[in-house]
């Protein structure tokens, strides 16, 4: 258990035991609420960060240095905001997923938990996860399970090899959420997948990759029996 992660009293009356515990035992690495910059709860002070809304309350985290504990009223929007991918640590790697008919394009999310909602039985819920469920992802429970095809994400792919993951804002019409805003710089054989198929088997979720190291497959495997990974199929649109 963590001894470095501390609440206030605040929110301390919104968590229960239990719930409290388990954030103080699970939480590892994070982006914080203040700078929005990575943070490591088991080696450094960390407060808890609860932000209410329309929906359930949400925990987030920050370097003590950054934010103080507190309870903070947010509008449900800005909660989708705080799943969009733009300033966080987020690690992807490209993948070749074999199949009957060749190989088809895959790419795997790492994003160290960011925010966590608080459902009234007092278990959290990865938030930036369950906003992939909603939107048509599935809960994976093994790696080369089939995944769904969904449009309401898709991989943006540039005539230069670029790219980047989007989503559909659910709560802003019309707008969209950045999940990887660059994808690594992509292998010609990865790319021929991708035009061969026009299409992309992403899996994603919290791993606890280490910046610099290839993701290995039991990484993925173990993230996935956790309960930390879901998946789909999606689109890829070619841009400028």
């Amino acid at each position: 258990m963590s001894s470095f992660v501390k609440c206030s009293a605040e929110v301390a009356e919104l968590l229960s035991q239990d719930a409290l515990d388990t954030v103080r035992r699970t939480t590892n690495q994070y982006t914080c609420a203040g700078c929005k910059k990575p943070g490591k709860a088991r080696r450094e002070r960390t407060n808890v960060v609860i932000f209410t809304g329309d929906g359930p309350p949400v925990i987030s985290f920050a370097h003590a240095r950054c934010l103080p504990s507190q309870v903070i009223e947010s509008p449900e929007s800005t909660l989708a905001d705080r799943c969009d991918g733009g300033n966080e640590e987020i690690l992807s790697q490209q993948i070749l997923w074999p199949t009957s008919e060749g190989y088809l394009a895959g790419l795997v999310i790492d994003r160290p938990i960011g925010v966590t909602a608080l459902r009234p039985t007092g278990d959290l819920e990865d938030l930036w996860t369950q906003l992939l469920l909603d939107q048509g992802w599935e809960l994976l429970l093994h790696i080369s399970q089939p995944c769904p095809q969904v449009t309401t994400t898709t991989l943006e792919l540039s005539s230069t090899g670029r790219g980047r993951v989007m989503l559909d804002d659910p709560y802003r019409p019309g707008k969209r959420i950045q999940l990887v805003d660059q994808l690594p710089d992509l292998m010609p054989e990865w790319i021929a997948a991708v035009r061969s198929t026009g299409v992309v088997r992403i899996i994603a979720g919290a791993i606890g990759s280490t910046p610099g190291t290839p993701l290995s497959e039991p990484q993925i495997v173990q993230a996935i029996q956790l309960g930390k990974m879901v998946g789909a199929v999606v689109p890829v649109v070619r841009v400028p």
